[in-house]
């Protein structure tokens, strides 16, 4: 099964409709530091904290620090913050296409 890396949309939204198992369906999810910290450290009670919290205490969900250091510095030049944080190369309005 493929590896899986979010960021904090689909986690929020999965678990707002009860539905985060459905990401279980990939050998690993992996999440960078600043989607742990949104989604759970400042998750408060909003929707994804405790579901987050619980999946990576089984194991299926990971926090894993960037390695391409150059490549977060020069997202963080371009993007919003969090946009660069979460590691999501276009910008607001800009859909990517899923290759055919």
């Amino acid at each position: 099964m493929p590896l899986a890396v979010s960021n904090s949309s689909p986690l929020i939204h999965l678990s707002l409709i009860g539905r985060i198992s459905l990401l279980q369906r990939f050998s690993e999810v992996v999440i960078p530091p600043a989607v742990w910290q949104e989604v759970v450290e400042q998750g408060g009670d909003r929707p994804g904290t405790t579901e987050i919290r619980e999946a990576r205490e089984s194991g299926w969900l990971r926090v894993v620090e960037p390695s391409n250091r150059a490549l977060v510095r020069l997202l963080k030049q371009e993007l919003h913050p969090r946009r660069s944080r979460e590691h999501r190369p276009c910008h607001r309005g800009q859909a990517r296409r899923a290759p055919p």
